[in-house]
């Protein structure tokens, strides 16, 4: 019992750990970002991809080409959509420029990554999307650190009376 004990605390620790990383990691699109790598949880159904999945992501700018299917933010009227589209040109200057549907031009900072590249995880991405919101960090995370806190501190102020009394 008391291996199964420290096997789940040690699972809680890290899963609150790499949770606490995704937050501070979050890029300006409040997704996990670390260098070219980007977790994120789909709140809607995107080409193959279903709402509630988890996709982890690498973006390799530099081995997308023409007929590429894409997932990339469109931040049109000011909403941070995840969407997929073909590549039609594939420009490359100081950075990597993309002429997607109807003529627009996506810069290399919005792309996700190529959408053959990317692994999708049915359903984790509820729990991730969760866990990573205001109310899921704060019910996971802080509330039982914060209790975890006044045990101790409850179990250190009982042993200081004892010691007084001695």
């Amino acid at each position: 019992m008391r291996v199964v004990k420290y096997i789940l605390l040690s699972f809680y620790i890290l899963l609150a750990f790499f949770v606490t990383l995704c937050l501070f990691a979050s890029n300006s699109f409040g997704d996990a970002s670390f260098g070219d790598i980007t977790f994120l949880g789909l709140d809607q159904d995107i080409s193959s991809y279903k709402r509630g999945s988890f996709l982890i992501a690498a973006r390799d700018t530099a081995s997308i080409e023409v007929g590429d299917e894409i997932l990339y933010y469109d931040n049109a009227n000011n909403k941070n959509e995840v969407q997929v589209s073909e590549v039609y040109k594939v420009m490359q200057g100081s950075e990597y420029t993309y002429e997607i549907h109807d003529g627009l031009f996506l810069s290399y900072d919005y792309v996700i990554g190529r959408v053959g590249d990317i692994t999708s995880i049915p359903v984790l991405g509820y729990v991730f999307t969760f866990l990573t919101g205001k109310v899921g960090y704060f019910v996971f995370v802080l509330l039982p650190l914060l209790l975890c806190f006044c045990y101790q501190l409850k179990k250190y102020r009982k042993m200081g009376r004892v010691h007084e009394e001695n």
